[in-house]
């Protein structure tokens, strides 16, 4: 099996071997016989086409590299509208999300918002209100509805 670097190393050689031939093609005067007497292409459009594609192979090369590590498979960007988003979201996917259905998760929220432990005990500076995650969330869900 080839390594990342042996893989690399060939795309950059056929993108090399492409760009030879289209500048073989430009500076050639006479066109190249084709079987088509009446064909499109001329020395110039293939030598553009060819100068694309090893332009495409460098770019698959050079998307290879890296520090080696591992990216972030399947994740999605983290967004601070989260809660919003989701309470808003169809039965099936507030479902999925939640693993409870909608008026379950009504019914657990409007238990346990007057409950203190979920009240946070820091100290506030004067004028500033404490805020905590159920908090937010008890008036953003009621106006979602």
């Amino acid at each position: 099996m080839k390594t990342k670097a042996q893989h690399q190393a060939e795309y950059l050689k056929y993108a090399k071997d492409l760009f030879e031939y289209a500048i073989a093609l430009d500076s050639d005067d006479d066109d190249i016989p084709l079987d088509d007497e009446d064909s499109a292409f001329s020395n110039n459009d293939l030598s553009e086409i060819l100068e694309l594609s090893a332009l495409q192979w460098t770019q698959i090369a050079l998307s290879m590299s890296g520090d080696g590590s591992r990216g972030p498979y399947n994740q999605f960007p983290k967004s601070a509208d989260f809660f919003a988003i989701s309470l808003q979201a169809p039965e099936r996917y507030f479902r999925r999300m939640f693993r409870i259905g909608r008026g379950m998760f009504d019914h657990l929220v409007y238990s346990l918002a007057p409950n203190p432990i979920f009240h946070s005990p820091r100290h506030q500076r004067k004028g500033a209100t404490i805020s905590n995650g159920l908090q937010d969330i008890v008036p953003q869900y009621k106006r979602s509805y």
